[in-house]
């Protein structure tokens, strides 16, 4: 074994405090802290390979971007002098 890694669950994930972007705190709603191991409990299991599923539509937001880029070059188009 070449390390652990740290996982940590609360009892009510929608009481977390945002504290950024991507990080959150304990709060008096949120419950507690509970620390545990993956394959434990009721931590799980970390799967080496694994992709995640995403909610993300790559070619939508491909055409998204095409669309802004083509808009940007418009407008770029009609205020450049002549």
């Amino acid at each position: 074994m070449l390390g652990k890694v740290a996982l940590t669950r609360f009892a009510n994930l929608q009481g977390l405090t945002k504290v950024g972007d991507t990080t959150w705190k304990e709060s008096i709603s949120s419950g507690e802290a509970i620390s545990g191991q993956a394959g434990t409990g009721n931590f799980g299991l970390i799967q080496s390979g694994a992709l995640e599923g995403s909610t993300v539509d790559l070619s939508e937001q491909l055409v998204h971007s095409l669309k802004i880029r083509e808009t940007e070059r418009s407008e770029v188009m009609i205020f450049s002098p002549q």
